[in-house]
């Protein structure tokens, strides 16, 4: 399987976790010209610093390299192909293809992104002159990027909620469809009200409260993980904007989120 398109199965997850496959797409015969020329990626925690050639003719050369490890001369050779819409790379090498997002090329930048289970992960590349890993940027380039650990200058959580009428309205843990917490607003025991911050094995929630009265509640997530090698994924160090707005139902209540400029909502139910 080419690396390029497995060094994060390869290094970082279980057996047990699989790439998602794109729905079928038209794949062009011809090359994405911004593509062409030699990408060098960004250091990942685990010290893989690959370097990939992408030619005209539709060929593509992974150079391995490991910033802690001694340089080897091994390279894999593969063809690629980009779809109609510019979407994703289709790399073939072997039985089955892989699928690596495009999630944006410039003339000496490009990002990629690769879904891993329920993660989704950046590939970040450098356009360079030759085939030289970036091991000696490493720390520079991924403190730039945000693929560090979390410091409290990231982001200062403020979870508690000013007494307001109807409060008690948003007391609880609230669950979505799946079952899963979606969002708590505990009540101590001196009554005072706050967004409670969670934590998985992976993942970190802070909150910081940013309006509220008995008709909705508004704060902003941060999400980060303690673990190196989740630092590239894209949740790491990411703010979304959440809100919940009281229903007819007392047990539920609407919760709304902002990914980009897309507002979602579901309806949660109070467990």
């Amino acid at each position: 399987m080419h690396r390029l398109a497995v060094i994060l199965i390869s290094a970082i997850f279980l057996a047990s976790c699989s790439a998602l496959t794109p729905r079928k797409s038209n794949t062009s015969q011809g090359p994405y010209m911004p593509i062409v020329g030699t990408w060098a990626m960004v250091p990942l925690s685990n010290g893989i610093a690959n370097v990939a050639e992408f030619t005209a003719e539709g060929k593509s050369t992974l150079h391995v390299f490991n910033c802690g490890q001694e340089p080897t001369n091994e390279t894999e050779v593969s063809t690629y192909k980009i779809n109609n819409e510019r979407k994703f790379i289709r790399i073939n090498q072997g039985d089955t293809p892989i699928f690596l997002y495009i999630a944006e090329i410039k003339d000496d930048t490009m990002l990629l992104r690769q879904i891993i289970g329920d993660e989704v992960f950046n590939l970040n590349y450098i356009k360079v002159d030759q085939v030289s890993p970036l091991c000696d940027r490493k720390e520079a380039l991924q403190k730039e990027l945000g693929q560090t650990p979390y410091k409290p200058s990231d982001f200062e959580p403020n979870p508690i909620i000013p007494e307001a009428p109807g409060l008690e309205r948003y007391e609880g843990k609230w669950m979505n469809k799946e079952g899963q917490l979606i969002v708590e607003i505990h009540k101590d025991a001196n009554g005072q009200y706050s967004i409670q911050n969670q934590s998985t094995r992976d993942w970190n929630y802070l909150y910081s409260l940013l309006n509220h009265d008995d008709k909705s509640l508004v704060f902003i997530k941060f999400t980060y993980s303690d673990r190196p090698i989740l630092f590239n994924a894209l949740k790491h160090k990411l703010q979304i904007i959440e809100g919940l707005t009281p229903i007819e139902s007392p047990d539920q209540i609407k919760y709304t989120y902002f990914l980009g400029f897309k507002k979602y909502s579901e309806i949660l139910t109070r467990q």
